[in-house]
């Protein structure tokens, strides 16, 4: 999977949908999957100022919240593959 685009979002008033624990500033990106599809997401781990177009990531899994009932939800990430490993990402 290659980076194709991101954007770094960092919003200073916070009305969202969801109320997420522990906030930061974050960045999506737009990757190319190697059959062709482009597929967007957070991109995780990774500083503003590393993100690089073309930059190969891997597919994982990251808490997003706790719901009321008490259950964890997750959310689809990508990670740099030098970076997967040591954070613990569940890659696919």
């Amino acid at each position: 999977m290659e980076l194709y685009t991101a954007t770094p979002f960092s919003i200073t008033s916070r009305q969202h949908y969801l109320e997420i624990d522990n906030w930061e500033p974050y960045a999506i990106g737009l990757v190319d999957l190697d059959d062709g599809v482009r597929v967007s997401g957070i991109l995780s781990g990774i500083a503003f100022d590393d993100i690089r177009i073309g930059d190969r990531v891997t597919l994982g899994a990251l808490p997003l919240y706790i719901d009321d009932s008490g259950l964890q939800r997750m959310t689809h990430a990508f990670f740099k593959l030098d970076l997967a490993a040591s954070d613990g990402a569940a890659a696919q």
